[in-house]
């Protein structure tokens, strides 16, 4: 699991949309869902960006390590 801040919430649901394994969003509850073309949960997503200013706090787990690092990296050149 990973937790990442992300301002640009546009291009990671992009790259996230592009991974060939799932990216799963974790919840406080310890449920997860599959961000990947999932247009409700990026849609909530969104609606939270925006309330939140712009940015985004999000635990994620990441199977394809790939995938991991593709997004981290975007991450990490998002701040």
């Amino acid at each position: 699991m990973i937790k990442l801040y992300i301002f640009n919430l546009e291009e990671f649901l992009y790259l996230a949309d592009r991974c060939s394994g799932p990216v799963n969003l974790l919840s406080e509850g310890g449920k997860s869902v599959d961000i990947r073309n999932s247009c409700s949960v990026q849609k909530n997503l969104y609606q939270e960006h925006r309330e939140n200013g712009g940015r985004l706090y999000l635990g994620l787990k990441i199977q394809n390590v790939k995938d991991y690092f593709r997004l981290v990296n975007f991450s990490i050149g998002d701040m």
